[in-house]
């Protein structure tokens, strides 16, 4: 698995690792780095802090995760 030329195959037998991997971080990355090519991440931090906020909340909603 590479993300950004990092390599965490090579943290993958970590117990730290374990955790994050098995979190459906392949699932999380590519919508991260979707929202960014769409353009909506950018929007969302050039709107300041309420902005960023409001995307968070939708971006946890978009992968069933629960926001506080």
């Amino acid at each position: 698995m590479h993300y950004n030329n990092y390599n965490f195959l090579h943290v993958d037998g970590s117990d730290e690792a374990e955790s994050v991997l098995q979190d459906n971080l392949s699932e999380f990355a590519a919508s991260l780095l979707a929202a960014y090519d769409s353009g909506d991440l950018v929007a969302a931090l050039e709107e300041g802090h309420t902005g960023w906020q409001k995307w968070v909340k939708g971006f946890g909603k978009s992968l069933k995760r629960k926001v506080s």
